[in-house]
């Protein structure tokens, strides 16, 4: 039944994530991988997208949290909720798209095998019956802090300097060929996903 909260907090952000990514990975990936050699485009273009990643995130975390607090059965487990908000709000974080366009697949991998010993021990350390669920959440929630801060921190160290802007330019361009991507992986991603949804809903949630 908690793991069963938990699987359901998940599917339930699943569309929020998709809102706060809003098709970036792959646009960037293209986008990036066209011009890498061109250090100043590449710095101007990284940001923009990076800068348009964030608005999306916390625009989708806010919108995500209304929903936690509106609806009654979510708010009962607002904790578990609010832990996994995180995750969208820190969406722009994610960064895969940089390492990705430069064919940096051995930061990832260690990166990504690392974090994983380290939240399975923590998981034998921390978790030790079914009543410690939200430290298992938090585990998991810490893990991918932990990851995304790595990105960031390395990609600005190898590859752009990532920053925070009021103004940029080609907003609308980017923003409109984003979309198109964002309602494709939109529409998939419903297929697989709304019976989790709808299975949260009915059985988890029931009073």
């Amino acid at each position: 039944e908690y793991l069963g909260i938990i699987n359901f907090a998940t599917s339930y952000g699943y569309y929020f994530i998709h809102l706060a990514s809003f098709g970036i990975s792959s646009y960037a990936i293209r986008a990036v991988s066209k011009i890498r050699e061109n250090v100043d485009t590449v710095q101007r273009v990284s940001n923009e997208i990076y800068n348009i990643n964030v608005l999306f995130s916390i625009f989708s975390g806010i919108v995500y949290l209304l929903g936690v607090f509106l609806v009654p059965k979510l708010r009962n487990n607002a904790f578990i909720f609010c832990l996994y908000s995180l995750t969208i709000f820190t969406n722009f974080l994610s960064l895969e798209w940089i390492f990705q366009a430069y064919d940096d697949y051995k930061f990832t991998t260690i990166r990504s095998i690392s974090i994983r010993i380290i939240s399975i021990i923590s998981v034998f350390i921390f978790v030790k019956n079914r009543d410690d669920y939200p430290i298992y959440m938090l585990i998991l929630t810490i893990s991918d802090m932990g990851s995304r801060i790595s990105n960031l921190y390395y990609a600005n160290k190898k590859y752009v300097r990532l920053h925070l802007k009021r103004k940029f330019l080609n907003f609308n361009d980017h923003v409109k060929s984003l979309f198109t991507l964002f309602i494709f992986r939109l529409i998939n991603g419903i297929s697989s996903n709304l019976d989790k949804l709808m299975i949260g809903f009915l059985l988890i949630y029931s009073d």
